[in-house]
């Protein structure tokens, strides 16, 4: 990107987009969202960043591209870089379309616009970390968590599977997302077979687990013992299993 950038000047100027000081298109914004449009007015792609999270310490934001002449199309996710730490919405589509291609010197490429647009299996690339919490998402979802008033963990709901116990808790309680608020508590979570699975640390906000994972909940606010016991089912894959 930066060697775009140094090479040729990229800019927007009263919504037309200009290539060493060159107009080879217009961006025209609408609600967040960003319409590339031929000189002649006439739309051919859109973009918008979308800014999201796969968990507390991932983001996954991405650009979605989309045929402003089909709304109903749910659209294409594109990972983009971005040339500055301090790069708005504006420059990050303008940048990464010149990147993808859509944008050249004589204008806007329709033809690399259509490839992506006509390719039914074109999906973004994701790195391993990311891959791995998707997964790590997807067992938890699958797990659906309750927990009962006497600190048995079950999994598949309310009426699922007991697969294990929390003690070091005060029992009966009545709302699975009760915050662990004594600072001086040790919430330690078993399974079926009475095997420690392992330990949450209330003054280090941290969970620990005998396989030798650990993770430490960034927030000053107590967490909960719904976030405890998920943070676990994606740090131990036989959890519950």
């Amino acid at each position: 990107m930066s060697v775009i950038i140094l090479s040729q000047e990229l800019k927007v100027k009263k919504e037309q987009i200009l290539l060493d000081s060159t107009p080879i298109a217009k961006l025209v914004k609408t609600k967040g969202t960003y319409v590339f449009q031929n000189l002649d007015g006439k739309p051919v792609f859109s973009m918008n960043v979308i800014y999201s999270k796969l968990d507390e310490d991932t983001r996954d934001n991405y650009i979605l591209l989309k045929d402003p002449n089909k709304p109903e199309n749910k659209g294409i996710e594109l990972n983009y870089d971005v040339s500055s730490a301090f790069a708005n919405d504006e420059k990050i589509v303008v940048q990464n379309a010149y990147k993808y291609g859509f944008l050249n010197s004589k204008g806007i490429e329709i033809e690399k616009v259509n490839k992506i647009f006509n390719d039914s299996n074109y999906k973004r690339e994701l790195s391993a970390n990311k891959l791995a919490i998707i997964e790590a998402n997807k067992r938890v979802k699958d797990f659906n968590l309750f927990v009962n008033v006497n600190g048995e963990i079950l999994k598949g709901g309310d009426k699922g599977t007991k697969v294990g116990h929390l003690t070091g808790i005060v029992t009966p309680f009545y709302n699975v997302d009760n915050h662990i608020v004594d600072k001086n508590s040790v919430v330690t979570i078993y399974d079926n077979n009475n095997n420690k699975i392992g330990e949450f640390y209330t003054m280090l906000n941290q969970i620990k687990l005998t396989n030798g994972n650990s993770y430490k909940f960034d927030t000053i606010a107590p967490v909960t013992y719904r976030q405890v016991i998920n943070r676990l089912i994606k740090l131990d894959n036989n959890f519950g299993n």
